[in-house]
C-alpha cells in the first residue's frame, strides 16, 4: 500500500470517529483514484479561433479547492446531480437513484426514456429486439427485427425482418403493426421526420436515401439523393444528411423531394459520424471515434467548423435542455455545456462495476412521427 492510500484511509478514519460507518469510504475514494490515473486526460477545446485548450483530470478530496488540469486549467469536482437516467450493462440507474435490473435481456444497444418506463433495444444471438421495461421493472417483449428505430417520442417503431420495412405504434406496452412497405427490399429505417420514414438503401452502394409516406399506401420508389440521412432535425421536420463518399458535406433536407435546405461543406466530418441536434435545434453534437464536435446551427453555414471540439471517445449523448449535454467519456459520464466549452464535468454514478456507463435521452414530444 503507497503513502498516499496509508494518508487516506488515516483521514477517514478519524472522520468516522463522528460520522456513521456506511461503507468503505476510503476504498471508494482510492480505488476511485485509481480508475482516475488510469483514464485518459479528456481535454475539452474552445472556439477553434480561440485555440485554447482546458483538460479534466485528478480527484478532488474532502471538499478542498478545485484540482488544476493540464496547463493549470481548474477542473470542477463539485458533487453533481446526476441530471438524466443512465444505464450499464446490467442496470438503469434512475436519476434519484433507483436501480432497475436487466440482466434478464440479451445485449442492451439502446435506451429511450419514455413517460412509464424505459424503451430497451438488444442485440440478440438471432436478431434484435424491442422491450419496455415499466418503473416497477416489469420487462415486456414488443418486438424483433434484423434493425429496429425507435421515433424520438417514442411513440412509433420501425423495423425490418426479410424484406420490407414495417412500422408500428405504441402504447404503453403493446405495438400495433399500423404499415407495411410491402416486398421492397434492401432498405434500412433510419429516420422518421416530415411525417414519413426516412430509408437508406443497404444492399448496394453508393448509399441513397428515399422517404417513405405511409399514409399514401405501400412503399414505391420515389425521389432518391446519394446521400446518408443521418438524424432528423429536433422536431422531425426535416432530416439532416451527409452527402458525399470521404469528407461529407453536411445537408439539411426537406423530406418532400428530398430537396436540399441548406449545405455547408469543408467540415471535418465522414459518412458514418453521428449526429444529435439539441432540443431547441440550435446545436448540433457530433460523434467522431477520437472527438466530440460541437457545431452552432445558426452559424455552420457561413462559418464553416465547429464552435468547440473534446478529445474524449464517446458512443453515446443525451441532451439535458437546450444547453447542456451529458456524454460518456472513457467509461465514465461528463456533462458539457454550449455555453463554456472548455468544460467537462465528471458526474459520480454508483451503479456497481458492471461495465462502462451511457447516459439516457428523453423522449421528445415536440419532435413529429408519422401522419
Amino acid at each position: 500500500m503507497g503513502l498516499l492510500e496509508d494518508a487516506l484511509r488515516k483521514t477517514f478514519a478519524d472522520q468516522v470517529r463522528t460520522t456513521p460507518v456506511v461503507d468503505d469510504a476510503a476504498g471508494r475514494a482510492i480505488a476511485s483514484a485509481g480508475r482516475t490515473r488510469r483514464r485518459r486526460t479528456v481535454t475539452g477545446a474552445l472556439a477553434i479561433a480561440a485555440g485554447v485548450a482546458f483538460a479534466a483530470g485528478g480527484v478532488g478530496l474532502l471538499g478542498g479547492p478545485p484540482d488544476q488540469g493540464v496547463g493549470g486549467a481548474p477542473v470542477t469536482r463539485t458533487a453533481q446531480p446526476r441530471p438524466v437516467d443512465v444505464r450499464t450493462p446490467t442496470v438503469i440507474v434512475t436519476r434519484d437513484g433507483r436501480t432497475i435490473s436487466l440482466q434478464r435481456l440479451p445485449s442492451v444497444l439502446d435506451v429511450l426514456r419514455v413517460a412509464d418506463g424505459w424503451l430497451v433495444t438488444t442485440d440478440g444471438p438471432r436478431r434484435r429486439s424491442l422491450h419496455h421495461v415499466g418503473e416497477d421493472a416489469t420487462v415486456t417483449w414488443l418486438v424483433d427485427g434484423d434493425r429496429i428505430l425507435v421515433s424520438p417520442d417514442g411513440r412509433w417503431v420501425a423495423w425490418t425482418v426479410g424484406p420490407g420495412v414495417s412500422i408500428g405504434e405504441r402504447a404503453g406496452r403493446t405495438l400495433a403493426l399500423r404499415h407495411h412497405t410491402g416486398g421492397a427490399g434492401g432498405l434500412a429505417p433510419v429516420a422518421f421526420a416530415g411525417g414519413g420514414l426516412v430509408l437508406v438503401t443497404v444492399d448496394a452502394g453508393p448509399i441513397e436515401t428515399d422517404v417513405w409516406y405511409p399514409s399514401t399506401g405501400p412503399y414505391a420508389a420515389g425521389t432518391r439523393v446519394r446521400a446518408r440521412a443521418a438524424a432528423p432535425t429536433f422536431d422531425g421536420a426535416q432530416v439532416f444528411a451527409l452527402v458525399g463518399p470521404t469528407y461529407p458535406c453536411l445537408d439539411v433536407l426537406n423530406p418532400i423531394g428530398l430537396s436540399m435546405v441548406r449545405r455547408a461543406c469543408d467540415l471535418p466530418l465522414k459518412p458514418d459520424y453521428t449526429l444529435v441536434p439539441s432540443p431547441d435545434g440550435r446545436w448540433l453534437l457530433v460523434l467522431a471515434p477520437e472527438r466530440v464536435d460541437l457545431y452552432d446551427l445558426d452559424e455552420v453555414w457561413t462559418v464553416q467548423a465547429p464552435t468547440a471540439s473534446w478529445t474524449v471517445v464517446a458512443q453515446r449523448v443525451a441532451w439535458v435542455d437546450n444547453r447542456t449535454f451529458v456524454l460518456n467519456g472513457h467509461g465514465e459520464l461528463l456533462r458539457g455545456y454550449v455555453d463554456g466549452p472548455g468544460q467537462l464535468d465528471e458526474i459520480a454514478v454508483d451503479a456497481g462495476a458492471d461495465g462502462d456507463v451511457a447516459p439516457i435521452p428523453f423522449a421528445r414530444t415536440s419532435a413529429r412521427g408519422i401522419g
